[in-house]
Formats: C-alpha cells, structure tokens, sequence
C-alpha cells in the first residue's frame, strides 16, 4: 500500500511540475521598470510566431525562481476620458417679432370643410428668447460636447442649433439641430441634456432655438473634452500567395491578431477587387472576412495605394482571395496582416529577473482575469500597471508549421502519449491496490 502511495505522489509531482524556460520554443527578457510590481507589456511579433494555441494558453511569465506568476490579457480598448469645466450660461437679449394677422380655423359642415377668417388687420408684437451665450474662455483643448442644466422639473422637447466664434462678429454653424428631452417622473423620467459638438475649439457659442422657446430656463452648461489613449500602432507582414485554383492561399507564419488587411499589387498600376476567407485550420470551413480593393495608381506623378480594410480581428493562418476577373496575371499579388500587439498586465512576484516564455503545445492555459489580477480594474480606483518592455531573443526565431492539422503536429502526439501513459498507469495502481483489499492487505503492518 505504501509504495502504491509514494508511486502517486510521484506522478502527481511530475504532472504538476512547472516546464523549465528551455521547454519552450521562445524565452524573451523583461525589463522591469523600478519600483513596481504591477506590470503590463506589449507582445512582440515573435510571440506569435512560436505560440500554437489560438488563445495564447502556451505563454507565461516565469520569475527568477521558474515560477509563473498571475497574469492577464488587457481587453483592446482606446481609453476615453472625460474632462469637465463648467461655465455660466447667459440669456441672449429678447428680440421682437411682428406675428402675422391673428387667423381662426373653425370646421363645418360635419368637417367636410373648414372656414379660415381673418380676426382684424393689427400685427402682434412678440417677444422672443433667441438662446444663450457661453464664454468658453481660453482653452486649452477642443470641446467635443455640452451638458445644459436647467431650473427645475420641466417637461419640454425642442431642438436648438450651436454656432461658434472667436470674437463675436464672425459666426460659424457647428451642430445644424439637436433635440433637447425632459419627460416623465419618479424612475420613469427621461432627460436628454448632451448636445455633442465636432470637436469644436472656439471662444465663444451660442445655443439658439429653432423654433418657439420651450417652458425652460437653462441656467449652467459643462464643457466637455473627451482625451482618448491611442492604440499601439499596428503591426504588419507581408505574405506570399499561392494559386489554387481559382483562388490564391496564403500562410501566416503567426497566431497575430489579425484586424486588418489589403492586397498589394504587383504591378506600378493596377486595381484589384476580391473576396477575403480565413480559418484555422485544413479541416474546417472557410469563414467570410468580406471584401477588399486595393489599387497602386500614379496620378500627376505621384503613386497613390488603397487605405488597409479593418475587419474583425482573428487570428486564423489560413487565408484565401477570390479574385474578381480570375486571379491576376504574372506574379501573385501579396497580403498584408495588421494587427495591434496584446497587452499582458502580470504581478511582479518573486525576484526577478522576470521572462516571457511562450510555445509549450502540452502545457494548459494559465491567463486569470483582468479583473482578478488589477484591483479595482473598470473604476475610479484602478491601480494603474507601470509599462515594461521586452527585450530580443537570444536568437533568431523560427515560426511554427500553421498549415497542418493538430493531429498531424509532433507535439499533439507527445501529449495524447502522455495522457494514455497516465491512464494506464491509473488503471494498474487501481488493479494492484483491488488485489490488496480482496486478499486483506489494505492495512500495513508495524
């Protein structure tokens, strides 16, 4: 019984052994800003190249020791942040209006017909509130929108129009008509007091209605300007085709996150139009990415080129383009990836120094969630990461086969060994410890 016991415990071990750093294809060096032990980085190119799992479930972060520590993938986002001022809104001066002659409608007949009459030839003088004026002083940044308050608990819908100036004589139309909203009580109340603005950079603006003045007094105004965090800029590659067909195939030499992509003529002139497929793998089908024009043309000397098409982001290898018109002439034309890097945010635990290694296909996923690994993370609270940065390979990196089938790849034949080895093993320790109890010899003795 009791070797049947050490014999678990030392599967059990290597089962659960961290792989050392050289089980992996990749092991790249982290520079560790000073001071800090939350940390988020960029993913290099060559990270892509040697992971084999769609989810990059064969990447971690060892510490000095060889331990992995927690770690995360930042959600692709472009922070927006708002920043506020509020400033005074002032009522412009009163106009008057001549209003045509007083006029009653009146039906009759049962509403078959209606009778207009004309009650007198005086005009009627009216008084109207054009609107308000703000200052928005000397700002440093554009204003991409306005927040009104007003007086109480009107109900009013009305629509105004926003101009803008920089000294009060030239004026400029910015936003031609917005609706304004109050209705409702209690929970069912509904209000609408945004007006967004073209990112306008302006001194001065006036909020004028459109049409009759609704029951309301606006009495403040907050300017906004929304700040907004770049993305990392995009990466790209360039891949060699091959026809197939009617169709020309190209191999990514990487899991990239692929977001967009064009077609790059071969020829100094040329306009190319076709349809776009990816999948991950031979056996599966081929999934719609939509369609691309891309053009190399020369117009007063100069060579123009087509705008990359965004799509959404996969990581698929495998790609196919349906040519309209058959597939070119001559030399295949080129398709071109891009992709933003991963963001990894991970916990600087342990002595350093701290590496990402990646490209282990027997190794399970070990990501956590965002929200476990930055506290705080979506509030007012979150702890911010320092950024690291990751240095160069060793060497240079080769990229892993993409266009075979899992079961075709070495390592998907090592791990499914592995699992049966255990399997069997399992199955012998649980026949010889069956044979122990039936012949009575499930308790050691002294």
């Amino acid at each position: 019984m009791k070797k049947i016991a050490v014999l678990l415990c030392c599967v059990c071990g290597v089962a659960g052994a961290q792989p050392a750093p050289d089980a992996f294809a990749l092991q790249l060096p982290i520079e560790m800003p000073a001071g800090a032990s939350l940390v988020s980085l960029s993913l290099p190119a060559d990270v892509y190249r040697v992971v084999r799992r769609a989810d990059l479930g064969d990447l971690r972060i060892l510490n000095g020791a060889g331990e992995a520590v927690p770690m995360a993938l930042l959600p692709m986002r472009s922070d927006i942040r708002d920043a506020r001022r509020e400033v005074p809104l002032v009522a412009l001066p009163t106009r008057t209006t001549a209003a045509d002659p007083s006029m009653v409608v009146r039906a009759a007949g049962g509403g078959s017909a209606v009778h207009v009459e004309i009650a007198g030839e005086s005009m009627n003088v009216v008084s109207i509130m054009p609107g308000y004026l703000l200052d928005a002083g000397e700002l440093p940044a554009t204003i991409d929108a306005i927040e009104v308050g007003w007086e109480g608990m009107p109900e009013f819908e009305a629509a105004l129009q926003v101009r803008a100036s920089d000294d009060l004589s030239q004026w400029r139309t910015v936003v031609e008509r917005v609706s304004l909203l109050a209705t409702g009580s209690g929970a069912s109340r509904i209000e609408h007091r945004r007006i967004d603005l073209p990112s306008v950079s302006a001194r001065y603006l006036r909020l004028e209605w459109r049409e009759v003045p609704p029951p309301v007094k606006l009495t403040v105004a907050t300017l906004v300007h929304s700040q907004r965090s770049a993305l990392p800029p995009r990466e790209w590659v360039d891949l060699p085709g091959e026809r197939v067909g009617d169709a020309v195939r190209y191999v990514s030499p990487g899991l990239f996150p692929v977001d967009a992509l064009t077609v790059v003529p071969t020829n100094p002139a040329d306009v190319l139009s076709a349809s776009v497929e990816s999948r991950a793998e031979p056996t599966q089908r081929w999934t719609s990415r939509g369609r691309v024009q891309a053009y190399r043309l020369i117009q007063d000397g100069k060579t123009i080129a087509a705008a990359p098409d965004e799509i959404l982001s996969t990581r698929d290898p495998l790609w196919q383009l349906a040519f309209v018109g058959g597939v070119p002439s001559g030399a295949l034309p080129a398709l071109r990836l891009g992709w933003h890097p991963d963001a990894v945010v991970f916990v600087a635990r342990g002595e350093g120094p701290f590496t990402l290694v990646a490209g282990n296909a027997s190794i399970t996923s070990a990501w956590q969630s965002v929200h476990t690994v930055i506290p705080g993370y979506g509030t007012h609270g979150e702890v911010r990461p320092a950024p690291a940065r990751v240095g160069s390979a060793a060497s240079a990196v080769t990229a892993a086969p993409r266009a075979e089938s899992p079961w075709q790849q070495s390592s998907q034949w090592l791990l499914w060994g592995a699992l049966l080895l255990g399997v069997g093993v399992l199955g012998w320790m649980a026949r010889g410890l069956m044979r122990e109890l039936s012949s009575g010899g499930g308790v050691d003795k002294p």
